[in-house]
């Protein structure tokens, strides 16, 4: 009977109907040496909106990255991130592609027991790249020993040629040869019967400055040092042109950073502060892991909220995962700022002399200066100092120009260009996490292409120089944000009203000084950029 059984079987099997198409069954993980082959995926928000970045740069339907950085770690099960006594556990993990809206690296070797990843990923440039348009991070270290700073700007040398025309000028027969012509002398040397004060040191304020005095009732012997070929050139109307050999000084510094002093016997420049160029897109993410003991390659052309919920099968590599995703995306590990200025009217006052009507392109908005700028820690946080000397920096960030309605290629923005009491056009910089419970300063720097010259509490500002607007910005105080001025991964929207001109300075002064004229004093607004929140949420994409 068996037998007669196997036969008709086999006649079965043998007739003219179709076989069934065999699947197989998912294959177990390899498990080699306590670490199981998976495919490892991770994703990048896509916010998009505003950036101080050219839309060239930034594309939002790309995610070009420049290189990643990711770390495992195996963290206690009651903790929601890695914290700063945590260890990695292997190295970095590398090998990652586009793979549908997300980053993939397959057969990707684990440790059983990992749970949590630090991350890091900067984004690419388009070319060609600079520092000023693009700005510039210094990274250091890896994992728990990341470092993050923004990169300094070269500092200049002082200008021998402008220190020995200033000197010979200062030491020019005729000073002595009146009481008025000393009082000429402390007034030259900026002393205003007191200390002597610093006095602008680029090559237009040193030239604007020395053409004031061709114009003042001063010994002519004075005159003519001051127009001496050895040092500058002259035009049809003996005014000074050009300083011979000098040229836009002191370079990519801020003009007001240039300060020249008096000691008492000859001019020299003082110490430049420590400028930095703004941050570049910088992504970060802390986070925990969820598993799949399958594949879920086909999901990745999913929203990443969808892509996650796939994976059920747990939050730590085991030996029967077979696809890791990094829970929380990577957002952005750098903070921006956003200032909109205004003025209060369309005429406002100066020190001594006429209030200044403005009109639409009068002074433009040529860079922000932002202080407070610190060593980050591998979260993206202050670190801490190793010494009382660490270093503060300020950015300088002289890409202020705007696209404006109805216009094609950027423009400045310009004071009062809106009318009075209306906010202008936003500016964007990108900066790092201040300190808790700090406020810092932000710097307007203007040219003053009124082609006339007015006069502030801090000295004359001369047509075609830059000018400066000092304001503080103070933290919000409500909540964990609350707390600092800027935020990684948020943006500090600032609000900057300008009631006066008085309070202009030419020289820039120690930013840190108790005792400098502020323009403002506002209160910071953060806005997070994360993605699903709504009202103070602030559409962006670096």
């Amino acid at each position: 009977m068996c037998i007669m059984l196997a036969i008709l079987c086999l006649l079965g099997c043998t007739s003219g109907e179709a076989p069934v198409d065999r699947v197989d069954p998912p294959q177990p993980p390899v498990v080699n040496n306590g670490r199981v082959a998976v495919d490892l995926a991770l994703s990048i928000s896509t916010t998009k909106g505003n950036t101080r970045m050219a839309s060239s740069d930034v594309n939002p339907t790309s995610l070009d990255i420049d290189g990643f950085n990711i770390i495992p770690f195996s963290i206690p099960s009651d903790q929601d991130s890695i914290r700063s006594t945590d260890a990695s556990v292997m190295d970095a993990v590398t090998g990652f592609a586009t793979s549908g809206k997300h980053y993939l690296s397959d057969n990707q070797e684990l440790n059983i027991g990992i749970n949590a990843f630090l991350c890091y990923a900067k984004a690419k440039h388009a070319e060609p790249y600079s520092e000023t348009s693009h700005g510039s991070l210094n990274a250091t270290g890896s994992g728990l020993s990341s470092k993050f700073t923004l990169k300094p700007i070269t500092k200049p040398t002082a200008s021998e040629v402008i220190v020995n025309y200033m000197n010979s000028i200062a030491g020019a027969s005729g000073w002595n040869s009146s009481a008025e012509a000393i009082e000429s002398f402390n007034s030259f040397v900026n002393s205003k019967g007191g200390p002597y004060h610093g006095l602008a040191g680029s090559s237009k304020n040193i030239i604007a400055y020395v053409n004031e005095w061709l114009d003042k009732s001063i010994p002519e012997a004075i005159k003519t040092v001051i127009r001496s070929g050895s040092y500058v050139t002259l035009d049809n109307n003996n005014k000074v042109t050009a300083i011979v050999g000098v040229t836009d000084y002191p370079g990519i510094f801020p003009d007001g950073s240039a300060v020249i002093k008096w000691d008492g016997t000859k001019f020299a420049y003082e110490s430049f502060p420590d400028y930095a160029y703004p941050a570049e897109r910088y992504f970060y993410a802390n986070s925990r892991i969820v598993t799949s003991n399958a594949s879920q390659s086909t999901h990745y052309n999913n929203d990443w909220s969808t892509v996650v919920s796939k994976y059920t099968d747990g939050d730590v590599v085991a030996s029967t995962t077979q696809s890791v995703a990094i829970k929380n995306p990577l957002s952005y590990g750098v903070a921006g700022m956003k200032i909109h200025i205004k003025a209060n009217a369309t005429m406002l006052g100066v020190y001594n002399g006429e209030p200044v009507t403005l009109t639409s392109t009068m002074f433009p908005l040529t860079a922000v200066i932002v202080g407070s700028q610190v060593k980050q820690n591998c979260f993206f946080e202050p670190d801490e100092p190793v010494n009382q000397e660490e270093k503060e920096y300020l950015i300088y960030d002289t890409k202020t120009k705007v696209v404006k309605p109805s216009k094609e290629t950027p423009e400045y923005v310009y004071l009062g260009e809106t009318g009075p009491e209306t906010l202008s056009l936003p500016v964007y910089t990108l900066g790092l996490q201040t300190k808790d419970d700090v406020s810092l300063k932000v710097v307007l720097e203007f040219e003053n292409n009124s082609g006339a010259a007015f006069t502030s509490e801090n000295g004359v500002i001369h047509p075609g120089t830059k000018f400066y607007m000092l304001a503080s910005v103070v933290p919000p105080g409500t909540g964990e944000i609350g707390k600092r001025v800027m935020t990684r991964g948020h943006m500090t929207v600032v609000n900057l009203t300008i009631k006066s001109l008085k309070s202009a300075y030419n020289a820039l002064p120690d930013l840190s000084s108790d005792k400098l004229r502020l323009f403002d004093v506002v209160t910071a607004g953060i806005r997070s950029w994360q993605p699903g929140q709504t009202g103070e949420h602030e559409v962006y994409n670096w």
